[in-house]
Formats: C-alpha cells, sequence, structure tokens
C-alpha cells in the first residue's frame, strides 16, 4: 500500500485531505481507511457510500480519455508507418 506521502498529488500539498480525495491512484476503500486512520475522520455509512459514487464517477469520466488516447495513438502509428513505407525505395 502507498503510504500517503506518494498518494498526494503534488498541487495539493496545502491540504493533504483534498489530496486523498482527488488522487485517481487510490480506491475508495483506501481512501475512507486514510480518512479515518490518518486524519481522524470518522465515515459514517453514507459518507464512505458518497465517496465510492465519486470514485466510481472519476472512473467513469477516465475511461473514455484513456480510448480516446489510445485511438490517437494508433492513429498516430499508422500514419507514421504509413509514411515511412512510401518513403522506402521499392
Amino acid at each position: 500500500m502507498k503510504n500517503r506521502a506518494d498518494a498526494i498529488p503534488a498541487n495539493t500539498e496545502a491540504d493533504p485531505v483534498l489530496g486523498v480525495l482527488l488522487s485517481p491512484g487510490i480506491r475508495a476503500k483506501a481512501k475512507i481507511h486514510q480518512l479515518e486512520h490518518e486524519f481522524d475522520i470518522p465515515m459514517e455509512n453514507s459518507m464512505g457510500e458518497e465517496l465510492n459514487q465519486m470514485c466510481n464517477l472519476s472512473d467513469y469520466v477516465e475511461e473514455p480519455g484513456v480510448k480516446k488516447g489510445r485511438e490517437q495513438l494508433l492513429t498516430q502509428l499508422v500514419m507514421k508507418n504509413a509514411l515511412k513505407e512510401s518513403q522506402s525505395p521499392r
């Protein structure tokens, strides 16, 4: 498991709680654990459920971005390969 310092994005050093909440690399259960044990923030069931929904939403937003990035990379590789083939002597 990552330690808290590794999990906090660099731009949120002023508020490590926000760093934990907003870190895409930490799953909801780990966030709840950190909030409870490292920051002494009691997590009621409803708060844990809301945090879990927030994490699921970020996964949903991230997935299309990753797919788009892969499509762009594939397009670039195909175009690069086509350019190489058109420039190579036959």
